[in-house]
């Protein structure tokens, strides 16, 4: 945070309003806005308002993260403040006025308290309405993965939830929309049919999904008298950071919320609005500033150099050809970026590990100071970059939301070993599971060992371990008796365990972690990120089983069965909040929208593969449109491929801005002419860049890129 001698114009100015104001924040990223809305809490905090008097509205729990350290560094407990989500008020609200909801709402059994689905036990018990379906017919004249499906069906829901359009007039927009093949009219059918069946299904069991949450809170909750006089009441002060990417229904009820409050501040980044796939309306988020009495705005990029500054006017001069350029500075955009042009893929990673390595040990650029930044980040990727810095003294993190639980190695190995300790499901093990969960809990990562050990331990007949002393003298020596010793000690453990009576899958595992695999002389011992990926998956298995218990209150065994099914089958294990914090000896691989709408900020980025069209491309979505299903597209208005190339356009314009917003003092654009399967990559990103390439060009007089 900014000490009071190092404020900036607009910060004073906010600081100098009354403490009942209502102001509105907006500038680019980068600008000092959250820092000032930060401020102000400060100033609230101590001038006497209640941290419980305080309500921190964002759009991601990790958005609150900034408040709470601001509250901590001012002498304050953090935790009496109200950090949350609209989706997180809205299940509060849910579960406190539940008696108000059963009345209003066609729910079977009147007393019955109701299960909250997380997203994944919300594709669990759709994937119950949709597979008998499929079974019939429906979706035959598409081709795409059930479990991407399931996620599309229930997007519509989310879409209606948060633009309050019903499920035929989702179909209904997505029909008048369509302008390719009457056989996709029957899809959008098929998918509203699915979508009122689900939500039959949670009405008869009590289920709340997100959609249903939302949908009761901001059409009968928020409008009851109870509830709203309860939440005047509870909250005098509102700070309400990242605004623009919510959607339409979250800002009309803090619009209509905003009257109540004693004071509050918004802070909205214009250059945002990268979560209009989820439904964000950063169009109407500035509408809201009408409301607020004082309007400031923050103009200049802190703590950015003046070459990517140039970079930026470039472009922007580039997009808004009608109006007259700004004067740029061509000689410091040239400095503000480089370029490397591989043929293949592995040539350019590298060349990135050399410039990394290059920027730390000459340039004084601390490794947490370094991007990495791609369309997505595959597992191949991080394998293949992260030895590449190692082999140079280097490491580097990841974070990927989208990330599966089910792909994690941690996640794998628990799982198999579940297996083993349980003979009586009859799920087989195979040796490549069995070898991934030796080499991550017992040979340290050998390879060669955890080989030769899954192709020995498993006896296919019981689904069990051979002990480790019947194996051939030799083979033991080979393995050596260290490691033969952990085996036996795990297959004591598993052994002891069956002659107990079962526990919930959950529990099991958080007694073989905490018994045995966390132990001094194993490999998960000092392995901090398997720790919180096996945390992560107890809680998926236990909000698994609340929902399960809810409905079907299968035993532990049948419970722990059915997860593991549904984790085999490929649907999603639902993504726990994580804290993306920055670390400064360690290099970021991210991807671009994780980069985006997070807090870090780099001195160099490292973007890779610009020629690849997935920095633009949507996702392949044949029952949904986010676009189509937002509030700002007019009804019955086709779809055509010049808005899709116009949508394009206008998303990759707003991610390379964003990007160079979180930059300091240099780009490195890392071209890869053909990608893994030999294709020439020729992406629109690069077509864009290309704009800066010319202009440099034409400046030296030499040939462009």
């Amino acid at each position: 945070m900014a000490s009071p001698d190092s404020l900036l114009p607009a910060q004073e100015e906010l600081l100098s309003l009354p403490l009942t104001s209502n102001v509105y924040l907006s500038g680019d990223a980068t600008t000092g806005k959250t820092t000032a809305a930060q401020l102000r809490l400060k100033q609230w905090l101590e001038n006497g308002v209640r941290p419980d008097q305080i309500l921190i509205l964002t759009p991601q729990r990790s958005g609150a993260i900034p408040y709470e350290e601001s509250a901590a560094q001012a002498g304050f407990n953090p935790a009496g403040l109200t950090s949350i989500t609209m989706g997180g008020l809205a299940k509060r609200m849910c579960q406190l006025f539940w008696p108000l909801v059963q009345e209003a709402f066609p729910f079977a059994q009147p007393i019955q308290q109701p299960t909250f689905l997380t997203l994944e036990t919300a594709l669990y018990y759709l994937s119950k309405i949709v597979d008998p379906l499929l079974d019939k017919g429906y979706f035959a004249s598409i081709t795409v993965d059930r479990n991407r499906l399931y996620s599309q069906i229930l997007d519509n829901l989310n879409k209606g939830a948060l633009s309050g359009l019903s499920l035929p007039q989702i179909t209904d927009r997505l029909i008048h929309a369509w302008v390719g093949d009457e056989s996709q009219i029957r899809v959008y059918q098929d998918a509203e049919v699915c979508a009122e069946s689900f939500r039959a299904f949670c009405f008869e069991h009590h289920l709340l999904d997100y959609s249903l949450q939302m949908e009761i809170f901001s059409q009968y909750l928020w409008q009851h008298p109870l509830c709203r006089r309860y939440l005047q009441d509870q909250y005098t002060h509102l700070i309400y950071d990242n605004l623009e990417e919510d959607p339409r229904v979250i800002h009309q009820i803090v619009e209509e919320w905003l009257p109540s409050f004693q004071a509050c501040t918004l802070v909205h980044d214009l250059s945002g609005g990268f979560r209009l796939f989820m439904g964000a309306d950063p169009v109407h988020a500035g509408d809201i500033k009408e409301l607020c009495q004082h309007q400031l705005k923050f103009d200049r990029p802190l703590h950015q150099g003046p070459n990517i500054q140039s970079i930026r006017q470039l472009l922007q001069n580039k997009i808004n050809k009608n109006q007259a350029p700004n004067p740029v500075n061509i000689q410091a955009v040239r400095s503000g970026y480089d370029v490397s042009i591989k043929k293949f893929v592995p040539e350019m990673l590298d060349w990135i590990a050399d410039m990394v390595a290059e920027q730390i040990e000459t340039q004084s650029v601390l490794p947490g100071e370094i991007a990495i930044l791609s369309p997505f980040v595959s597992d191949t990727l991080f394998f293949s970059l992260s030895n590449r810095l190692t082999a140079r003294g280097y490491s580097l993190t990841t974070h990927r939301p989208s990330r599966s639980l089910k792909d994690e190695p941690a996640t794998r190995t628990m799982l198999t070993l579940a297996k083993l300790a349980h003979p009586q499901w009859q799920m087989p093990v195979s040796q490549h599971a069995l070898r991934i969960a030796l080499m991550q809990t017992l040979t340290n990562n050998d390879l060669l060992n955890a080989d030769r050990l899954s192709r020995i331990l498993y006896n296919t007949r019981t689904r069990q371990l051979n002990s480790f002393m019947a194996i051939k003298p030799e083979i033991q020596e080979q393995i050596s008796y260290q490691v033969g010793e952990k085996v036996e000690s795990l297959r004591t453990w598993l052994l002891d365990y069956q002659e107990q009576e079962p526990l919930y899958l959950d529990s099991f595992l958080g007694k073989l972690y905490g018994e045995l695999l966390s132990q001094p002389g194993y490999a998960l011992h000092t392995d901090f990120h398997a720790s919180t990926v096996i945390a992560r998956l107890m809680t998926s298995i236990k909000n698994f089983r609340w929902a399960n218990q809810a409905i079907d209150q299968l035993d532990p065994l049948a419970t722990g069965k059915a997860y593991i099914e549904m984790v085999e089958r490929g649907i999603l294990a639902a993504s726990s909040y994580q804290d993306q914090t920055q670390i400064q000896d360690q290099i970021l691989l991210l991807p671009a929208y994780t980069y985006l709408t997070g807090s870090v900020q780099s001195k160099i980025q490292f973007w890779m593969d610009p020629g690849n069209p997935s920095w633009a491309e949507r996702l392949y979505q044949p029952l949904t449109h986010p676009y189509v299903l937002s509030p700002n597209w007019p009804e019955n208005k086709p779809w055509t491929q010049v808005d899709e190339q116009l949508h394009q356009t206008e998303s990759l314009q707003r991610i390379i801005n964003g990007l160079l917003l979180k930059c300091s003092d240099k780009v490195y654009f890392c071209i890869s002419r053909m990608n893994e399967q030999g294709q020439e990559m020729r992406g629109p990103m690069l077509s864009i860049l290309q704009d800066i390439f010319r202009a440099v060009a034409a400046e030296e007089n030499s040939p462009h890129v």
